[in-house]
């Protein structure tokens, strides 16, 4: 796996060049899209460093509504993360332990519906709630910003971290190259594409 994954990421990084530099980081997603996708530095031998992004858009998100309390639930299936190098794909499956943990699942905390109605309105706030993958649960805050675009909002946001904050190695394709540890998580969502939020929040 591992010499399979150096050999298709040295061919990859040489006939396609997938350097990402500043202007082009701040195109990871078109704005029509709902997605999260991670962000990672690596650094081959002979190379600069360059950013490598993982997509996936294949991710459902709902709105809970209990009493006067509101939350928010999301679930993203580890699988349909795509970085267009298939080995280095597999390699993040691998670690995050897909076949016993196909989902990754964030579960905010509860608020107020003035709580959200006021992040509605002044267009970002923060987000506080309990990642779930691999068998493991931790507190994430996640910073949101929130444009209106005609009757629904546009949602975007980010969590800047590392691999040591999930407790995993980056991943690793030998002596010529490796991942740096580093990870910026970004996420844009349409909210006419999350369940029930048109009822609770309009």
């Amino acid at each position: 796996m591992t010499k399979y994954y150096l050999t298709s990421f040295l061919f990859s990084f040489i006939v396609f060049s997938i350097e990402l530099n500043a202007e082009t980081k701040n195109k990871i997603f078109e704005s029509h899209e709902h997605c999260i996708a991670y962000t990672t530095p690596e650094k081959i031998i002979f190379f600069e460093k360059h950013f490598v992004i993982g997509k996936n858009c294949n991710l459902e998100v709902k709105s809970i509504k209990i009493e006067n309390l509101y939350r928010f639930e999301v679930s993203i299936p580890v699988i349909d993360f795509a970085s267009g190098i298939d080995a280095r794909d597999d390699s993040v499956r691998d670690i995050f332990k897909y076949e016993e943990f196909p989902k990754i699942e964030f579960v905010s905390k509860w608020y107020s519906h003035y709580d959200i109605d006021n992040y509605l309105k002044i267009g970002k706030g923060e987000i506080k709630g309990l990642l779930y993958f691999s068998g493991k649960k931790l507190p994430i805050l996640l910073n949101v910003f929130i444009e209106k675009v005609k009757k629904d909002f546009l949602i975007k946001g980010n969590f800047e971290t590392d691999y040591n904050f999930f407790d995993i190695s980056p991943p690793s394709f030998g002596i010529l190259g490796k991942v740096l540890n580093f990870l910026d998580i970004n996420f844009i969502l349409q909210s006419v594409k999350i369940k029930d939020f048109d009822e609770h929040f309009k």
